[in-house]
């Protein structure tokens, strides 16, 4: 496994831990962003991950919306990114 693989887990397992610690009642809460909720940083975060595959001729696979579930939505996100 590569070294940029290796702080990709690392970093994912990081944010995964935080995005799973929200209750459910907490998506519509303020984050540390300005201006933005704590659904608004993941669906960010998982929009990201969609830009990052596309010049690999890759996109997300359908998964749950960020506004449906947005811990499995970043999961899915993650694991695409990881194949």
């Amino acid at each position: 496994m590569s070294a940029t693989a290796d702080r990709y887990r690392t970093l994912a397992d990081a944010f995964e831990a935080k995005v799973a610690a929200v209750r459910p009642a907490g998506w519509d809460d303020p984050s540390p962003c300005a201006g933005w909720t704590a659904r608004d940083v993941v669906g960010h975060v998982v929009d990201v991950h969609g830009m990052m595959l596309r010049p690999l001729d890759r996109g997300l696979s359908a998964a749950p919306s960020v506004a449906d579930d947005p811990l499995a939505a970043f999961r899915s996100a993650r694991t695409d990114v990881q194949l």
